[in-house]
């Protein structure tokens, strides 16, 4: 029920709308008194301001992905955008220009709007406030000039206060450069709190509620994020294993289950790597009644393998993007350990407890 609907993907990014987006018509009719024609118009121009938004977080998108920086997808709601990375860039200076990237659409489609007012003569702000025909593009240009300002403030979640962290990432580390960008959004967000309680701005109080939130789960984040980059798969794998030889039967899978307390293990045919057998895949061994089955009939053959050195982020988007149950750690073409979701959250809760 509270879960966003996929409408479609560009450049390949899919693109959903949140709930929330169902909220705007019941907006409209709470905010004013207008007739029929007036509430149209209103809406149409919230439609035309969230295709603009779109366009923003296809900006951020775009410029992330020349840094070899994916995104996962792009959720529109009643407050916004977002585009959602699957990691952040390396280098300072290319997170500056992601962040910059957005705001500069929408100064692009000031500028287009702008000139043609200009050249028709209607550059001038609509008399009593009201949205109708002859000042629509009006709006939808001071719309962008709005966007472009809101989200230039130096705070998190807003566009500038990822910038204001790049530029101090140059200088400070991120957790640090995030932690000051992220208090000066909770400022704001206590700004629009008492304006909002002050002036019965409840859109407002909907706005300053979204950005404590957003700047708390981006701290968080962030201090996972840094936390992983200092730790390699080495501190988290299990370096006592138990492994299955392809030429077994389901049967004895099930036996080392039963003995072992091991849910997942690595299949070899002799020395070689050649699947992982799931905790799922012996449980459905089991229903289908097909125990002298070989091992190979349900081993996954879609694996991957990680270094004792590589970070922990790695292996945790690994994890996150391709669904794995066990990776198994390999030196030299040796398998020394393997490594899980529930022990990778077993050494998150341990290091958690002693810091």
């Amino acid at each position: 029920m509270f879960k966003s609907i996929r409408v479609g993907q560009a450049f390949g990014i899919p693109i959903y709308i949140h709930w929330s987006f169902l909220l705007l018509p019941l907006i409209v009719v709470f905010e004013g008194q207008e007739d029929l024609s007036s509430s149209l118009w209103k809406i149409g121009l919230m439609l035309c301001l969230f295709l603009c938004v779109l366009l923003h977080e296809l900006g951020h998108a775009l410029s992330a992905r020349r840094y070899g920086v994916e995104t996962q997808d792009i959720i529109l709601s009643v407050i916004g955008g977002v585009a959602r990375l699957k990691n952040l860039p390396r280098k300072p200076i290319q997170e500056l220009i992601i962040a910059a990237a957005g705001p500069a659409v929408n100064v692009v489609i000031a500028i287009i709007l702008g000139i043609f007012l200009f050249l028709m003569g209607t550059m001038v702000f609509p008399d009593g406030g009201r949205i109708t025909g002859s000042n629509f593009l009006f709006w939808v240009f001071a719309a962008n000039i709005v966007l472009v300002v809101f989200n230039l403030i130096p705070a998190f979640p807003m566009d500038g206060g990822r910038m204001l962290r790049a530029v101090l990432s140059m200088k400070i580390d991120r957790v640090k450069a995030t932690k000051i960008a992220v208090y000066i959004g909770y400022v704001l967000a206590f700004v629009f709190a008492v304006i909002a309680i002050w002036g019965a701005a409840y859109t407002l109080l909907i706005i300053s509620v979204f950005v404590i939130f957003s700047a708390t789960t981006e701290l968080r984040s962030i201090k996972s994020q840094a936390f992983m980059t200092n730790h390699t798969v080495s501190d988290a794998m299990r370096r006592q294993f138990t492994i299955l030889q392809q030429s077994n039967v389901m049967d004895y899978a099930v036996q080392t289950l039963k003995g072992t307390g091991q849910k997942n293990f690595v299949v070899l045919n002799l020395m070689k790597i050649t699947g992982i057998l799931t905790h799922r895949n012996i449980i459905k061994s089991i229903q289908e009644k097909k125990n002298l089955a070989p091992i190979s009939e349900y081993m996954n053959i879609n694996f991957t393998i990680v270094s004792s050195n590589d970070s922990i982020e790695t292996a945790y988007h690994l994890f996150m993007e391709n669904n794995y149950e066990l990776i198994p750690v390999v030196e030299n073409g040796i398998i020394i350990g393997v490594l899980d979701k529930m022990g990778m959250n077993e050494f998150f809760e341990i290091a958690a407890a002693e810091k």
